[in-house]
């Protein structure tokens, strides 16, 4: 397991995301960037990436989109857990949220995905 350090600043440093031996660690910026690139394949709407290292002691980067019906949603959030398992070898710490409720939140430590049913 991997300690979490802090800066000269306070901010925690992330260890890079879980990933099997022999695969290439990726970093948070391309981590940041695949779950949007992800989510746009299926479509979803105002897609924003943050970045907020410096700013949150608790993740690196913020990915936001949205979707328009709650099956919509699961195929958003499981498009981007399905890839990055699959091609990255990376898994969520911890996903919450259901379509019912109309957001779901898939957590990577550095990356937090966040996918909200459109009003």
């Amino acid at each position: 397991m991997h300690s979490l350090s802090r800066t000269a600043g306070g901010r925690r440093d992330h260890p890079p995301a879980t990933a099997l031996p022999g695969v290439l660690e990726i970093t948070a910026e391309n981590l940041a960037k695949a779950c949007a690139s992800y989510a746009a394949d299926k479509k979803a709407e105002d897609i924003v990436v943050l970045d907020l290292q410096g700013i949150s002691s608790f993740t690196d980067y913020f990915v936001i989109c949205s979707g328009t019906s709650e099956p919509h949603l699961k195929a958003i959030a499981g498009e981007i857990e399905g890839r990055l398992k699959d091609e990255h070898s990376i898994r969520a710490v911890s996903v919450d949220g259901f379509p019912a409720s109309q957001w779901i939140v898939l957590d990577y430590m550095q990356v937090i995905v966040h996918v909200f049913r459109r009003e």
